[in-house]
């Protein structure tokens, strides 16, 4: 009886060893399916990450590439959400093609664009799709609202 206890042993080491082999290749295919099958989800209660139904549609209706040139430097207001936007639409669909260029520190590739698109400020967002160009400057990318706060004074008036 006293031999069968190093082979107990023996047994249940071998036994940890093939269950932790075996949940390293569990968590190893769940990593590999995981990045072969993306799947975003928006958690969000005001879901800002999320396209809705009429953009998706526009995405897929469109009728070849749409290349998208953003001149915004990384400290621009506008850059993060910018870039949110755009990863989720190039996400969507395959036709569209994103390039940013910082007009501040690629001057070469600045100029270059501002003599093709006829370019008059360096914040802009280029839209070229084919023989149809628009330029949207980065102050029409966003709507601000400055409604003025009602201070006591104002409230008793």
């Amino acid at each position: 009886m006293n031999l069968w206890i190093p082979v107990r042993r023996w047994l249940a080491a071998c036994n940890a060893a093939a269950a932790l082999l075996l949940a390293l290749l569990l968590a190893g295919m769940a990593v590999l399916l995981a990045g072969r099958h993306y799947v975003r989800i928006d958690l969000t209660r005001a879901r800002p990450y999320t396209l809705t139904a009429d953009t998706r549609r526009l995405l897929d209706a469109l009728p070849g590439p749409v290349r998208l040139i953003v001149c915004l430097g990384p400290g621009h207001d506008l850059h993060d959400d910018v870039a949110l936007l755009l990863r989720n639409y190039a996400q969507a669909t395959d036709r569209i093609q994103v390039e940013w260029v910082d007009p501040h520190r690629d001057l070469a590739r600045s100029k270059d664009l501002a003599l093709r698109y006829d370019l008059r400020e360096p914040d802009v967002l280029v839209l070229d799709a084919g023989d149809r160009r628009r330029v949207v400057p980065a102050a029409d990318l966003a709507e601000y609202e400055y409604a003025p706060t009602l201070s006591r004074s104002d409230e008793r008036r």
